[in-house]
């Protein structure tokens, strides 16, 4: 019994520490809410390089919101961004590539883009051979998504999302049922359902 108040004190005593770090920190600066909830996952998120190979040819890029991309670019600059992917198709207002990961694991990447040719959605579909590398994947991309853009809402089981401060929402979801282990990952400016 002992040994578990002696823990309970130890916790609470790294929490109160924590706390009051926290709120020293914050003292003088006008920092937002949202980079102030994130401030504990980003002491403890791991560097890009990191994270799995997959997930930093699909991501891309750590600094900008995905594959070196920003909402508003043309489909001119975006073609001009992605180097490495191979060209699949191009219609009136997507563009769509694909990368490939060997053991029968791609990746589809869709831009789509508004009536005056900007940047307004990304659609990734993560394709899988296995329940398990689609399920390891899964917490991967949580897990960079968490630290990247704070902590994720639930939507339900096998779905999280995020809303940044720079005006996109990123979504994360199983896709398909039975054997179909895909996973889709979206991101759309905040001004489009």
């Amino acid at each position: 019994m002992k040994g578990l108040y002696f823990y309970l004190f130890i916790v609470l005593t790294t929490l109160s520490w924590s706390c009051e770090q926290k709120k020293q920190k914050g003292q003088g600066h006008s920092d937002n809410v949202a980079a102030d909830s994130t401030s504990n996952e980003q002491l403890f998120s791991k560097e890009f390089s990191q994270y799995s190979e997959k997930l930093q040819r699909v991501v891309s890029s750590d600094s900008l919101m995905f594959r070196n991309l920003e909402f508003g670019m043309t489909s001119a600059e975006v073609r001009w961004a992605e180097k490495e992917a191979k060209h699949l198709e191009t219609g009136e207002d997507y563009i769509a590539y694909t990368l490939d990961f060997g053991l029968d694991e791609s990746v589809d990447l869709e831009y789509y883009f508004d009536s005056t040719d900007h940047l307004r959605e990304v659609v990734v579909t993560d394709y899988f051979f296995t329940r398990g590398s689609r399920d390891s994947s899964f917490q991967e991309y949580v897990e960079y998504y968490d630290s990247k853009l704070g902590s994720h809402n639930s939507i339900a089981n096998w779905n999280a999302e995020w809303k940044s401060g720079d005006g996109y929402r990123v979504r994360l979801q199983k896709q398909g049922v039975g054997n179909n282990l895909d996973l889709r990952l979206r991101f759309w400016r905040l001004d489009i359902p």
